[in-house]
């Protein structure tokens, strides 16, 4: 294949990924799609990734390292890019990996000239070992929308997300397009921008990469000011996109919404109380939204009991979870964001 399919680049964030790195280089050298240039960006590590990943670089000649000072993952991100030679990039998170599959499925997407962009199912693992079964690609349903539809399934966090990782995009999409560095929430920034140039969105329902959940990484009652920098993100698409997309951004502050609520710590009242005036403001006709997943909806019609009980709920039973769930096995698609 090398030589008669295009580079595709390969742009790993790496920050005190020490246990974890090898796992997801590993998964990335076993893809059966092989013309690719893998290039891991340590963003200044300080537990041995440096060394461990220089070390790896031996192994495989289409690896390539870059060190810079620690300037977060969007940073990180952005060194990738620029340093990238391939036709198409794809992002790995470094704790997560990937199935011998999930290059070769993507390409076989991005084959039609006007697909800039293409998006496999992912799974959600805390197990921290790992198989790279090969997923059953013949079976996938795959779903071609031009920028507008895709836009709207954007947002509606239905069967795309926000997420840099678990696609496929031509790096001329790029040009002119980087990661905001220093801000939380990178990604919210950015994909809808890489997603208003793309001609036209494919996705599969084909789970082809695990999205691997840190012991400890989720932590009740972590939520600071700083983190509703969300929601600066959602009002600046919303400005850029027009009122025909104002539904489903009605949604995305919701989704935006939960999440923050799910974080806050019950003593952390003027943060709920300004997280709830965005659900008050927003929720109006969310119910009713047939575009709009189910859990969101459960949400915009729970948020009518009033925010103390709606935040023990939603504290309480793990609806979110359950909804998830069904809606994986609907579906075969996972969402996390």
């Amino acid at each position: 294949m090398e030589g008669t399919e295009p580079l595709i680049s390969v742009i790993i964030p790496v920050y005190n990924a020490q246990q974890y790195i090898s796992r997801c280089l590993d998964s990335i050298c076993r893809q059966t799609y092989h013309n690719l240039e893998m290039i891991a960006v340590d963003d200044g590590s300080v537990d041995g990734s440096k060394a461990m990943l220089d070390r790896l670089s031996q192994r495989d000649a289409r690896i390539r390292i870059i060190h810079q000072p620690n300037k977060g993952p969007a940073a990180a991100r952005n060194t990738g890019v620029r340093a990238a030679s391939g036709e198409f990039v794809l992002f790995v998170d470094s704790d997560d990996w990937i199935y011998p599959n999930h290059v070769q499925h993507l390409y076989q997407m991005a084959k039609e000239t006007r697909i800039d962009i293409c998006s496999s199912a992912f799974r959600i693992s805390s197990d921290p070992r790992y198989s790279l079964e090969q997923s059953q690609q013949s079976k996938a349903k795959l779903r071609v929308e031009d920028s507008a539809e895709a836009m709207r399934s954007l947002l509606y966090s239905t069967h795309l997300n926000h997420s840099p990782w678990g696609k496929l995009y031509r790096r001329e999409l790029f040009s002119g397009i980087c990661y905001p560095e220093g801000y939380l929430y990178e990604d919210l920034f950015t994909t809808w921008r890489l997603f208003e140039k793309a001609r036209f969105v494919a996705s599969s329902d084909a789970v082809t990469y695990c999205y691997f959940v840190r012991p400890g990484s989720i932590v009740h009652g972590t939520l600071e000011r700083k983190h509703l920098v969300g929601y600066e993100a959602i009002a600046q698409i919303a400005s850029a996109l027009g009122p025909e997309y104002d539904p489903a951004i009605r949604t995305l502050y919701l989704v935006r919404s939960m999440e923050y609520m799910r974080q806050a710590h019950p003593r952390q009242r003027k943060l709920q109380r300004e997280i709830w005036s965005y659900v008050r403001k927003n929720r109006k006709g969310v119910f009713w939204d047939r575009n709009a997943s189910r859990r969101i909806r459960v949400f915009a019609l729970l948020s009518y009991t009033g925010r103390v009980v709606t935040k023990k709920v939603v504290d309480g039973y793990d609806f979110v979870q359950s909804i998830r769930e069904a809606k994986g096995k609907k579906e075969g698609i996972q969402w996390i964001k």
